[in-house]
């Protein structure tokens, strides 16, 4: 049985080229072809082939855009992407999209047809100098990790250096309110209710309620 397939490219002359290194694989055909992201989504949905290779860079919607809609449409359906970028942005794109192939069109004369069939077998095929651009994407992604978990990790530093301050702070204020309960023979409660006032008074800013509060405590 036959792998069906559907060629994307706004390059017609292109099409012609990939379509007679395809048909030269007794396995394959090659049952429609589109010049846009809209016409192979559509053409995608009604034919069901095995097999869509897609352009990225199409006019009307790009080949990220219409893989993402054939995975939802046709999610049996495989997506091979063919394109002359070799870069981070558009591999990580596609395969992100969907795509289970990225084959550089430089590429296409000695790796088309085997990429075509290995993704009909449900495997995974990547140019190997593609490989490449994904291992340092992946690598730069990595490196950004770790910084970000070096930031978390010194604010979490910073944030369990104030709170052990905070227990100290506490600590001290608990050992001076007992000292002046005990000095001033007054209830405890009474002294911590003042203290609390206190504490209140001065981040208002009231001063001459803050002697105030002091002249209580002394009476």
């Amino acid at each position: 049985m036959s792998i069906k397939v559907i060629l994307a490219d706004d390059h017609e002359s292109l099409r012609a080229g990939f379509r007679g290194l395809l048909e030269s694989a007794e396995d394959i055909e090659v049952i429609s072809e589109a010049g846009n992201g809209r016409d192979t989504v559509e053409q995608v949905t009604e034919l069901q082939p095995d097999v869509v290779v897609m352009d990225v860079a199409m006019p009307g919607i790009n080949g990220v855009d219409a893989t993402r809609e054939i995975t939802e449409l046709a999610p049996n359906v495989t997506v091979l992407a063919l394109s002359g970028h070799n870069d981070g942005f558009f591999v990580k794109g596609m395969l992100e999209a969907g795509a289970k192939g990225y084959l550089l069109k430089d590429a296409a004369v000695t790796e088309l047809v085997t990429a075509v069939k290995t993704l009909s077998e449900g495997r995974i095929y990547v140019s190997p100098s593609v490989i490449d651009t994904l291992t340092y994407s992946f690598l730069s992604t990595m490196s950004e990790l770790n910084a970000s978990r070096e930031k978390q990790q010194q604010l979490l530093d910073e944030i369990q250096v104030k709170n052990r301050e905070l227990e100290r702070q506490n600590a001290e204020l608990e050992r001076f309110t007992y000292s002046v309960s005990h000095d001033l023979r007054a209830p405890l409660v009474t002294i911590k209710g003042f203290i609390g006032l206190l504490q209140k008074d001065i981040d208002s800013g009231k001063g001459e309620t803050v002697q105030s509060d002091i002249k209580q405590i002394s009476d």
